[in-house]
């Protein structure tokens, strides 16, 4: 219905709005309309470029999330747009965001599993949907993503180790690539 109804351009404006909370749940939006299957990709490709430019420190962490969220889903069920993600810097993007500093009420209490909603770990959750097709995996391992997954380790927080793991068992994979899967809606 978004594309049928010519929705799908004007939710990618909304990315740029200079409202926070548009943006924010225009991600959310986005992250939905790839997570269940690949139908709406090729409609959704003008979206990268500035589900990417929502990744930068500045934004808010709910934004961040939800745009690491959609970016893993734009790749949860086809390899259709991982060369857009490439070219786009995505991969560079999601590295980063889940190198920064996670908030607060995100951090692990006394070894638990923290918030798994937190852009870090939708960030890493996402590099394992990339982990998941030869092009990006080839590209992810260019970037450097075992120093990175060797930075990130041993965190008392269970569910980021998970999603490391996760990234380390799809890299030894033989990666020909099919579906990141595994839940990873981004939410609001």
């Amino acid at each position: 219905a978004l594309d049928r109804h010519g929705l799908i351009q004007p939710l990618i404006q909304r990315c740029s709005d200079p409202d926070k909370t548009t943006r924010k749940f225009a991600c959310f939006a986005i992250g939905n309309a790839g997570f269940h299957s690949a139908a709406l990709y090729e409609a959704l490709r003008p979206c990268v470029a500035p589900l990417v430019a929502l990744l930068r420190p500045e934004e808010e962490e709910k934004t961040r999330a939800n745009a690491a969220g959609a970016l893993g889903n734009l790749v949860r069920n086809s390899s259709q747009l991982c060369g857009e993600l490439i070219k786009s810097g995505a991969l560079q993007a999601l590295l980063a965001t889940a190198q920064m500093p996670e908030p607060r009420s995100s951090s692990s209490a006394a070894g638990g599993g923290g918030d798994s909603s937190s852009s870090v770990k939708i960030a890493l959750f996402s590099i394992g949907n990339l982990c998941a097709y030869k092009e990006c995996k080839e590209a992810l391992l260019g970037l450097g993503v075992y120093d990175v997954l060797k930075r990130l380790g041993g965190s008392k927080d269970s569910v980021k180790e998970q999603y490391l793991q996760r990234i380390q068992t799809k890299l030894q994979g033989a990666g020909a690539g099919g579906g990141g899967g595994g839940g990873g809606t981004p939410s609001a």
